[in-house]
């Protein structure tokens, strides 16, 4: 299987160097195999982490894990439905990978629902307005990690918060050396 045709010298000269692998199609064996690839394909200098939409069962998703175990996947995201908080908790224990929730966390309920059932070990917030709130939850209940700051506008209301929030570690990786290189 050949799917990375000439692509390393963008990927490098772009400083890509993490890629999330969309995955969750039955039977898993049809993803597992391009996960795969991919690490063969783009070597062990690459991130490579899954991110299933809930696609799998928890039993489905174990087994699709265990088989990429020796791939050195960096996270696992959404691998099984929000509602099956068992399973989740379950799954967070089974994988030797942090399990990130990312669209099932839409609300401080949500975050709540994650934080408290210990069914995941990271948190992504991408929705704008909700940080304070989001942060305390997590700050209060546990020691979870948010991550994946998306916009200009987020990232601003993060950094003027700051003071509200001692217990927060904060790490910044800009996708460009700077602005003027994004054309």
């Amino acid at each position: 299987m050949h799917l990375l045709p000439n692509d390393d010298l963008p990927r490098r000269a772009y400083g890509i160097t993490t890629l999330k692998v969309k995955v969750g199609r039955r039977p898993a064996r049809l993803d597992t195999d391009v996960v795969r690839a991919l690490r063969v394909g783009l070597g062990d200098d690459v991130e490579l982490y899954v991110d299933a939409n809930r696609g799998w069962s928890a039993s489905e998703s174990a087994r699709a894990m265990q088989e990429m175990s020796d791939l050195g996947l960096t996270f696992a995201e959404e691998l099984c439905p929000a509602d099956d908080v068992l399973g989740r908790r379950w799954l967070v224990q089974q994988l030797d990978v942090p399990f990130i929730a990312d669209e099932s966390v839409a609300t401080p309920a949500d975050v709540t629902r994650e934080v408290l059932a210990g069914s995941a070990n990271a948190i992504s917030l991408q929705r704008s307005g909700r940080w304070a709130h989001l942060w305390r939850i997590v700050g209060e209940y546990a020691n979870v990690s948010i991550f994946d700051v998306d916009s200009n506008e987020t990232l601003h209301e993060l950094l003027s918060g700051l003071p509200l929030f001692p217990y927060m570690d904060i790490y910044v990786t800009p996708l460009a050396p700077h602005p003027s290189a994004i054309s």
